[in-house]
């Protein structure tokens, strides 16, 4: 497979990605926020978690995930995977968007009113679980890791755990989150591994 090629197939690929994400998304967001009823998911120990505004070089450093993707993958099957699984994420935590809708419960919303306000139209208001911030890094870096060394694997991986605490420290999420964003993205991983395992052949 050419570059050229590849590259056409990641672009094709991503734009009907981000297409889907903005549909879903942020229609989901504002068709939940017409709702009267919001599920609070948290703890109440979650408000001792600390709001680092410096966690949000991390946090963002999510939209540039997707770049990597042309670096690692080696052909149209595995942008195509990558594809699907973005896609299914995207529209089944559409569906526990709509149908439930969470709302943040961390106390100390006002410490930066306007770096808040800024992420709540970014980020939406009631897109929390599971989280699609987690998910989707998820699902990306787990199809890198099959093409990169091993210490490779081991830097994306901490990335990984790292994106995944900056969503509790910038308090986006909560930790329920974050646990289900990881259970979604691994579902789909061992879905998609279980059909397309190769059929036992019996003597």
């Amino acid at each position: 497979m050419t570059q050229k090629a590849k590259t056409e197939d990641y672009l094709k690929g991503g734009s009907l990605v981000l297409f889907v994400f903005v549909i879903v998304f942020y229609g989901c967001d504002y068709l939940a926020s017409r709702k009267a009823l919001f599920y609070k998911l948290y703890f109440a120990w979650e408000n001792n978690i600390p709001f680092v505004p410096e966690s949000f070089v991390i946090y963002y450093s999510i939209f540039i995930i997707p770049f990597l993707i042309p670096l690692f993958v080696k052909n149209k099957r595995q942008v195509n995977s990558i594809t699907i699984k973005l896609i299914s994420a995207i529209i089944i935590s559409g569906f526990f968007f709509i149908f439930f809708p969470t709302i943040l419960g961390y106390d100390n919303q006002d410490i930066n009113p306007s770096l808040v306000k800024f992420n709540k139209i970014v980020t939406g208001n009631h897109n929390l679980f599971p989280s699609l911030h987690v998910a989707l890094a998820t699902i990306i870096i787990e199809a890198l890791c099959k093409n990169t060394s091993k210490s490779n694997k081991w830097i994306l991986l901490f990335f990984l755990l790292a994106l995944s605490f900056s969503t509790l420290f910038t308090h986006q999420h909560h930790l329920l989150d974050v646990i289900g964003g990881f259970a979604l993205a691994i579902s789909l991983i061992n879905l998609e591994k279980f059909f397309m395992r190769e059929p036992t052949i019996r003597s």
